[in-house]
């Protein structure tokens, strides 16, 4: 083989082995960020059966007590209180230590709810005061509501109230 050929023959060879040789790549880099926010988040379930029933008696002269339960989902970590209105017919406006169950016709009957079953802690909605205070866990946490008719004299009839549920977060 002749010298011109052999280098022709090389500098091909060299030139095929640069074109599939992987060149060296530059590179850069940077960075971001992932993120979420948890808005914190209350609900209240105070449906039947949780409705607060005293049920039926021919006599109120004993005191007659009755128990419900309130069910409240919060976000991990976040406070809350839960707290009972007056209900629609207090004998003072607002006034939680005058409630009263009517049967529409002008005729009522007396009742207090207490957040313990020896009607020590009454309910009702003054944060600080008369609240439940509790800590969210995620899942549904329940908190009784202890009602106590006390002896009274009250004409027959079906008597009803409607209270109030407020959890502030």
């Amino acid at each position: 083989m002749n010298m011109f050929r052999m280098s022709s023959l090389a500098a091909i060879i060299g030139l095929a082995a640069a074109v599939t040789a992987p060149a060296q790549a530059d590179t850069v880099t940077s960075s971001f960020q992932v993120r979420i926010t948890i808005q914190k988040a209350c609900d209240v379930t105070t449906t039947a059966p949780t409705n607060l029933d005293f049920g039926a008696h021919s006599s109120l002269a004993t005191a007659i007590s009755g128990t419900s339960t309130i069910s409240v989902t919060c976000t991990p970590g976040s406070a809350y209180t839960i707290g009972l209105d007056a209900g629609l017919h207090a004998a003072t406006a607002g006034d939680v230590a005058t409630r009263r169950m009517s049967d529409g016709a002008s005729h009522y009957v007396a009742y207090q709810l207490y957040q313990d079953p020896g009607h020590t802690t009454p309910w009702g909605q003054t944060i600080g005061t008369n609240t439940l205070a509790a800590i969210g866990n995620g899942a549904a946490q329940t908190a009784s509501v202890h009602g106590l008719v006390a002896s009274a004299n009250a004409n027959a009839g079906s008597y009803a109230d409607t209270i109030g549920v407020t959890v502030t977060y």
